[in-house]
């Protein structure tokens, strides 16, 4: 194999920030395998799509698609079980880091820090919804959508929530279609 001064020789990375130990090296300091296991495992694929990416996303009888940021087609699903997004149109699988890299045309770096940013943020954190509501305590949809909702800017407000009702919107159309689906077939 011949000395390539891009490559830096036989069994080098092509990448001058990646060392043998499979950890990044930035200004930033290093990611551990361990992080970037957390960043592919922790970080929820579709939330990331549906919520923070600013990914098209519509679910169509139950099935959750997005559009896909290599060839635009709505042909797409995720496995959310192995926390992968695949594209049946350009035949793509992207995992967390992956979808965040295309979507945002950015490097693995960029969007390995954005996504520890989301991480450490605690946006994916499940929280105990008893717990968080105290018990049976219901909790009225303006409370939800006002929390949903960025705090900076009025206008960013508006739109945020505008999206979130509409998305509310199409998932009551399809719990309602569903219900009456299963009431019609059990011949209620």
């Amino acid at each position: 194999m011949k000395n390539d001064p891009k490559i830096g020789g036989p069994g080098k990375s092509a990448d001058p920030h990646v060392r043998n130990s499979g950890r990044v090296k930035s200004g930033r300091g290093l990611l551990s395998k361990a992080l970037l296991h957390d960043l592919r495992n922790k970080i929820p694929v579709r939330a990331l799509i549906e919520n923070e990416l600013g990914v098209r996303c519509e679910t169509e009888s139950g099935i959750f698609r997005f559009e896909c940021p290599v060839c635009g087609s709505f042909h797409t699903s995720v496995l959310e079980n192995k926390n992968l997004a695949r594209c049946f149109g350009c035949e793509t699988n992207s995992d967390t880091i992956d979808i965040a890299m295309e979507v945002g045309k950015t490097g693995f770096r960029q969007s390995a820090d954005f996504l520890t940013d989301l991480l450490e943020s605690g946006a994916f954190e499940k929280p105990n919804a008893r717990a968080a509501r105290g018990p049976s305590e219901p909790v009225s949809l303006s409370r939800v959508l006002s929390s949903l909702a960025p705090a900076d800017g009025t206008a960013e407000r508006i739109q945020s929530l505008e999206k979130k009702v509409e998305k509310l919107g199409k998932r009551m159309d399809g719990l309602q279609k569903f219900l009456l689906d299963n009431l019609s077939e059990r011949g209620a």
